[in-house]
């Protein structure tokens, strides 16, 4: 793709390659939708890998139930999308992720950038800051040694901000063309201290420079700079210690899940689009207006004009009324499934129900 967008800098554009095609956002249509439970990934490797072999391991990996779909955009850089968006957000928290030793880079999903632009030079990285003076192990301490390195996403400390243990744990979205920080320099009232890294998941790296990806031109360092970067740098995964948060997490899960399951029940999948909640609301409303006009075209035939009511009660009995026939198609939008089926009814086979 790099040398494809080299060779495309270079001519000129005659007039009607020139002319710009306005396109409009309305034309993304399913897309957005299958958008939500997708992630854009690459594997930082030189090998080319198959998005099936590819597939098969990271489904192992990340222990999804249901088959994942990769579709490979450029070399061993794929589009995934998972069956729900809570497996998504599962997954994306869970970084950093290796395939084989090699660091896969997992991006949010991005309809609007061309693939050839995604960064997948910054990754997120729990690091580990060792012997640090334990009334500086706190969510502070963290983010002022974390920024050093890049944007801190978590600071992995208890609900009262502390986080004494083994080590302070920082995750970090790090640039990956510079050399992994092997620690910092700290003063703590006057006195000079050293606090060592260590990183979890550490993929395969350049013990020579340090660097997880190298520039175009190679690693520039020489062989007698190896003994800088060693496997010292690998951490063991610590648990995390934000115990007291688990609940709460529990509750988002659950309430992703069933937003997730709302929206399945809705996403119905047709030749031009996607049924959204405004038109299934339209159809149930047409339905039950057919239904009403119905029984009163039936009782004006059987009835006749004039009836007593004790004629039209006679009548009428045996023979489902307007309200009970509306009730078959009365359902709640977040989870009937029968209702959705029925609206399908007649689409033909460009017509189907979007799997969970």
């Amino acid at each position: 793709m790099e040398e494809m967008e080299e060779v495309w800098r270079r001519p000129k554009l005659n007039d009607e390659e020139d002319c710009p095609i306005e396109i409009q956002k309305k034309w993304t249509g399913v897309m957005r939708g299958k958008g939500d439970r997708s992630l854009i990934g690459k594997i930082v490797l030189e090998r080319r890998i198959g998005k099936d072999t590819a597939r098969i391991m990271m489904e192992r990996v990340w222990k999804v139930v249901k088959p994942l779909e990769f579709q490979e955009i450029d070399r061993n850089c794929y589009v995934i999308t998972f069956v729900s968006r809570r497996d998504k957000l599962r997954v994306m928290n869970g970084c950093p992720w290796l395939f084989e030793n090699h660091l896969f880079v997992l991006k949010e999903f991005d309809g609007e950038t061309q693939p050839s632009m995604i960064d997948f030079d910054h990754a997120f990285l729990w690091i580990q800051m060792l012997n640090l003076p334990l009334s500086y192990m706190n969510k502070m301490m963290g983010e002022v040694i974390g920024r050093s390195m890049g944007e801190v996403v978590e600071v992995d400390v208890l609900e009262d901000g502390s986080g004494w243990g083994r080590c302070l744990r920082v995750k970090v979205e790090y640039d990956l063309r510079k050399p992994l920080a092997r620690g910092r320099t700290i003063v703590v009232d006057g006195k000079t201290c050293w606090v060592p890294f260590q990183y979890e998941k550490l993929p395969r790296m350049c013990f020579k420079c340090g660097r997880i990806v190298h520039e175009k031109e190679g690693c520039k360092e020489s062989a007698e700079s190896s003994s800088q970067y060693s496997v010292w740098l690998r951490a063991i995964t610590q648990l995390r210690k934000t115990t007291v948060q688990k609940g709460e997490q529990k509750e988002k899960e659950k309430r992703e899940e069933r937003e997730d399951q709302g929206s399945q029940n809705l996403n119905i999948v047709k030749e031009d689009g996607v049924f959204q909640k405004d038109e299934i609301r339209e159809e149930m409303e047409e339905i039950g207006s057919k239904a009403r006009k119905e029984e009163i075209k039936l009782t004006e035939t059987q009835v006749g004009e004039p009836q007593s009511p004790d004629l039209l009660q006679d009548v009428n009995k045996g023979r489902p009324s307007g309200t009970e026939k509306q009730k078959e198609f009365q359902v709640s939008i977040s989870g009937n499934e029968q209702l959705i089926e029925h609206l399908c009814v007649g689409e033909g086979d460009n017509s189907k129900r979007v799997s969970r």
